[in-house]
């Protein structure tokens, strides 16, 4: 990720706290979603490079970079406070994996699971909400 640059001060200041997604250039998968404010997304593809730091994103980020390519990086959305910058990330996490999406590398679903995605074809009698969604694909 050599040479990357970011958000100028008056760029960040403007987007204040924002969603963005990583995108894997070889065949258009959203692998991705996080929350950030100023050049935080920039803080997400570092360290690719680095043997020592592994987890999923980065272990992608190397796999793309290695084939010679560049993650593509974009703002979902851009102007939120930090709550609902928490709210967007998780709920675009339940829908990527909802559709599908199982190349995610995100360790967790977001902030506020027991508020986001909640399967009504497995409604418990009783329970006027429904249960949530924890099993995408289950039919």
């Amino acid at each position: 990720m050599a040479n990357q640059e970011g958000f100028t001060p008056v760029e960040a200041e403007n987007l204040q706290h924002y969603v963005y997604v990583f995108q894997d250039p070889r065949d258009g998968t959203i692998f991705y979603v996080g929350k950030g404010k100023g050049n935080r997304f920039l803080a997400r593809l570092q360290h690719s490079d680095e043997n020592e730091w592994h987890n999923k994103r980065l272990d992608k980020i190397r796999e793309i970079e290695t084939e010679g390519h560049k993650v593509r990086c974009f703002i979902a959305r851009h102007g939120m406070d930090e709550q609902t910058a928490l709210e967007v990330e998780g709920a675009l996490i339940d829908v990527l994996r909802l559709i599908g999406n199982d190349e995610l590398t995100n360790k967790h679903r977001g902030h506020f699971p027991s508020r986001g995605l909640w399967d009504f074809r497995g409604h418990i009698e009783g329970n006027a909400w429904g249960v949530p969604a924890d099993n995408y694909k289950e039919s």
